[in-house]
């Protein structure tokens, strides 16, 4: 653990006054940020919970947010211990909001994401057109409102206002991939859980995490090429029992999760018939919760159909019957 003042080296640099958060001035901030450091620990969970109410409120980041993330990784790599599991939930809250409850299993589109997102200088231009067009004075006063707080910094469009945090954060990355070798499993988990929301960084991220794989269990099939050996490792999880569920994947039912990943892999598995059988095999074990809450026979009807026609996101329909795909093909005796 490092003193707070390592931790927060370069904080008052910041001109805080000037960013904003979900209540106004973002002048708190540092505030918090020393509070997390110190060793008070009521004070330190009060603190995280301000941070989590106003530099990321309700899923909106603001101009503030991104300036937190330099030192909310250095207080995950080097904090003290609770500080440490707040502050790697925040950081993934800050740059993914809470896709994780349904941006799954393909992740975030980083490309539309980013060809959504309206810069400060469109949005600037923007203003200024409709100002340009404006007669009525109150609508004239809101709009002048708002190019002044465009002006100052402030996202205006949600969708760029969430990429500053976003990129602040894949930034960091590099520091926070030596938390993949953490002697705490948690660390480790929680570390790999946010590498996954960064599909930009897979060339650089995807080698360590598999050497991380590598270390946590013998490997299913080590050799294959990266697509083919995530698969057999799903696969070979698949036919365990359920761990305790230490992310929000799939509201914590990861064989379900597991199985809906083996479908999107099946398009570019060299044996797709293989990864159709283990899905079987994970059938039984998938929880009745409110992510699949469909008999065994209608998920194995959607599934066994997905083998003839695959897509690039095969989620089970409720709207296909329980027969369909069971009447083209009969499983395995075994599975009978």
């Amino acid at each position: 653990m490092k003193r707070s003042d390592d931790l927060l080296a370069g904080l008052d640099d910041i001109d805080r006054a000037a960013l904003g958060h979900a209540y106004g001035s973002a002048e708190d901030v540092p505030g918090r940020l020393r509070t997390v450091c110190g060793p008070d620990d009521e004070a330190r969970e009060n603190a995280f919970r301000s941070l989590f109410g106003n530099i990321f409120h309700q899923g909106s980041r603001y101009s503030a947010s991104p300036y937190a993330v330099p030192f909310l990784t250095r207080i995950a790599v080097a904090g003290r211990a609770d500080a440490r599991v707040d502050a790697r939930l925040l950081l993934t809250r800050l740059a993914v909001d809470r896709h994780d409850e349904y941006d799954l299993p393909l992740g975030i589109g980083t490309a539309a994401w980013r060809a959504a997102a309206i810069s400060p200088e469109e949005s600037m231009r923007r203003y200024e057109e409709q100002i340009a067009a404006e007669t009525d004075e109150e609508r004239l006063k809101k709009l002048r409102d708002g190019r002044a707080y465009c002006a100052a910094g402030h996202p205006v469009d949600a969708h760029e206002g969430a990429l500053r945090s976003y990129d602040a954060v894949r930034a960091q990355l590099p520091v926070l991939l030596e938390l993949l070798g953490d002697p705490a499993p948690e660390i480790r988990t929680s570390t790999a859980y946010l590498l996954g929301w960064f599909p930009e960084e897979a060339e650089a991220a995807l080698p360590p995490l598999l050497a991380r794989l590598d270390g946590e269990h013998p490997a299913a099939a080590p050799a294959l090429p990266p697509a083919q050996r995530v698969a057999a490792e799903l696969a070979a999880f698949s036919t365990g029992p359920v761990p305790e569920a230490a992310t929000a994947h799939h509201a914590g039912d990861l064989h379900s999760y597991t199985v809906r990943s083996l479908l999107c892999l099946m398009g570019a598995a060299e044996d797709p018939n293989g990864i159709l059988l283990e899905i079987v095999r994970a059938l039984p074990r998938i929880e009745e919760t409110e992510v699949v809450p469909r008999p065994l026979a209608l998920r194995a009807g959607n599934l066994l159909e997905a083998l003839f026609e695959p897509a690039d996101t095969a989620p089970v329909s409720s709207e296909l019957s329980p027969l369909t795909g069971l009447q083209r093909i009969s499983p395995p005796s075994r599975f009978a």
